[in-house]
C-alpha cells in the first residue's frame, strides 16, 4: 500500500463520518459529540493509526514481539517511547472507563492462558504453570493452618518417636547380631 492510498482511505474515512452526522444517522447524543469533537480536533494522519496501533500492542506484546510485529531493528530506540511509560491495566482501564470507552464487563483483565495462533503450544504450558501457581497459593494457607493445628500434637509425639526410634536402632543391632552368627556358623 503506498502513502498517497492510505492518505485517501483517511480522508475517505473523514468524509464518510462528517455524512454520517449531517445525515443525522447517529441517534446517540454522546456518540455525536465524540465523532464531532474527533472531526473538529483530531489529526486525520495515517502514522496516527500505525501509533495507536503500536500503543495498544505494547500492552500486550513483549519487547521482541513488538519489534518483530513493527519491523524495528534489534537495536532500535523506538520501542522505548512505547515501554518505558506505559500504565498499568488498572490506571488504563479506569480512564478508558471514566470516558467512556469501555464498561465494568470490559474492565475485567484478560485471562492468563488466551490462545494465540502462533503461540498455541508455549500458551497452553504457561496457563498450565499459572494455574499450578494459582492452586499453589490457595494451598500453602490451607497447607499452613493444618501444620499450626498440628504442630502441638507433634510436639507431644516427640518423646514417642525418640522411643520409637531407640527401639529401632535395637532391633537393627540385634538383628545384626543375628545375621552376624548366621554367617559364622555358615562357615563352619
Amino acid at each position: 500500500m503506498t502513502p498517497d492510498a492510505l492518505w485517501t482511505i483517511m480522508r475517505q474515512l473523514r468524509r464518510r463520518i462528517v455524512g454520517l452526522l449531517e445525515s443525522g444517522s447517529i441517534s446517540e447524543v454522546k456518540e455525536k459529540e465524540n465523532l464531532e469533537r474527533i472531526i473538529n480536533t483530531k489529526n486525520w494522519a495515517p502514522y496516527c493509526l500505525r501509533h495507536s496501533s503500536i500503543t495498544c500492542d505494547a500492552v500486550t506484546y513483549t519487547e521482541f514481539a513488538l519489534r518483530k510485529k513493527v519491523r524495528w531493528s534489534p537495536n532500535s530506540v523506538q520501542p522505548a517511547r512505547y515501554f518505558n511509560n506505559r500504565w498499568g491495566d488498572d490506571l488504563r482501564n479506569k480512564i478508558l472507563l471514566q470516558n467512556g470507552i469501555i464498561n465494568d464487563v470490559d474492565a475485567r483483565p484478560m485471562p492468563v492462558n488466551a490462545e494465540c495462533a502462533g503461540r498455541v503450544e508455549s500458551d497452553k504450558e504457561l496457563g498450565k504453570r499459572n494455574q499450578e501457581i494459582v492452586e499453589l497459593r490457595t494451598t500453602i494457607p490451607d497447607y499452613q493452618k493444618h501444620v499450626n493445628a498440628f504442630a502441638p500434637k507433634f510436639l507431644e509425639m516427640g518423646p514417642m518417636i525418640k522411643e520409637i526410634k531407640t527401639e529401632l536402632n535395637n532391633l537393627k543391632i540385634q538383628m545384626e547380631e543375628i545375621v552376624g552368627n548366621q554367617i559364622i556358623a555358615d562357615k563352619s
